[in-house]
């Protein structure tokens, strides 16, 4: 029996050599533990605030997002604007084209108006030298008739100069006659 207690004693020294480093072991694995515990709780922190920052980065990109969105929706708009002012403007150049061909039937109407009015001027202009020459000739011929109006004034008075002096011959005539009329019939 001594030696089982003996050996008892020496398994005993040995486990508490065993339970002495078990407990040594033990220590720097609570301590390591602790250590963890540590770590784990400032790790867990860490992932609080970033969880906290994500939210609010989240947040953020929800305000980016429907910013994004709203953007997409005014360069929609906008791209529909744009697109009106182009059909705006091609329908104005087509307008613009269309007023230029008028523009240009109405230039060449105009200039076969006013070719035909230099026609019509040189036609004036040669029946007003016509004019110029037949008032020329009126004139003329006006003269001429004063001429010879002038000259039947003087003819004329001079008849009435003849016939002046015929009638003051008939009355001589007339008297001599009946003088002798009455010297014939006493």
């Amino acid at each position: 029996m001594e030696d089982e207690i003996a050996d008892i004693r020496q398994d005993a020294a040995e486990v508490r050599i065993l339970a002495a480093g078990a407990s040594q072991d033990a220590s720097d694995y609570q301590s390591s533990l602790m250590h963890h515990v540590k770590q784990l709780n400032a790790l867990r922190k860490t992932q609080i605030e970033q969880s906290g920052q994500l939210r609010a980065m989240s947040t953020d990109l929800r305000h980016v997002f429907d910013e994004v969105k709203n953007l997409r929706v005014t360069q929609l708009e906008q791209q529909a604007d744009l697109d009106k002012l182009v059909e705006g403007q091609f329908q104005q150049w087509t307008d613009i084209q269309e007023i230029k061909r008028t523009q240009l039937r109405h230039h060449a109407d105009q200039k076969a108006k006013i070719s035909d009015l230099k026609t019509d001027v040189t036609g004036l202009k040669t029946d007003v030298s016509e004019l110029k020459t037949d008032v020329s000739e009126l004139k003329t011929d006006v003269s001429g008739l004063k001429t010879d109006v002038s000259d039947l004034k003087t003819d004329v008075s001079g008849l009435k100069t003849d016939v002046s002096e015929l009638k003051t011959g008939m009355a001589k005539v007339l008297q001599l006659l009946e003088r002798r009329g009455d010297g014939a019939a006493g």
